[in-house]
């Protein structure tokens, strides 16, 4: 089994380190699950982009990277909401294997990893990963 996975802003990149095989695009993992991941995008994010669009290593995108740990969990992959303006939206997959879930939340803004709801002065992402990881 491979390390669980906490992907957001900057984080993303030690994605790529850890899970070299999701990152370059690979599905397949010997028959092991991915980890449990939790990931968060800008839809504005330069960097890495949102859904693939332009040159990210191959990867697909933020979206596209969800979709990798999804597959390798064995979650039943549906499109995560992409927010258009306001708050965050996430969306959790179903079908994973036990004890193997992923979660993908969509924010308005770049790449970061503290993002932040419209008017509010702190990152909602901190509870969120807590909640996430804590759970195990």
């Amino acid at each position: 089994m491979l390390t669980d996975a906490f992907i957001a802003g900057h984080r993303s990149v030690r994605c790529k380190t850890l899970f070299p095989r999701l990152a370059s695009g690979r599905r397949q993992f010997g028959g092991q699950v991915g980890g449990r991941a939790y990931a968060s995008h800008g839809t504005s994010d330069s960097v890495m982009t949102y859904d693939g669009a332009g040159a990210d290593g191959g990867v697909g995108g933020g979206v596209g990277l969800c979709q990798n740990f999804a597959e390798v969990n064995g979650c039943t992959w549906v499109t995560p909401t992409k927010v258009t303006s306001g708050d965050h939206v996430c969306t959790n997959f179903a079908g994973c294997v036990t004890g193997y879930p992923v979660e993908f939340c969509s924010f308005a803004g770049v790449h970061t990893p503290d993002p932040t709801d419209s008017g509010q002065p702190t990152s909602w992402e901190y509870q969120n990963v807590w909640n996430f990881f804590s759970q195990f």
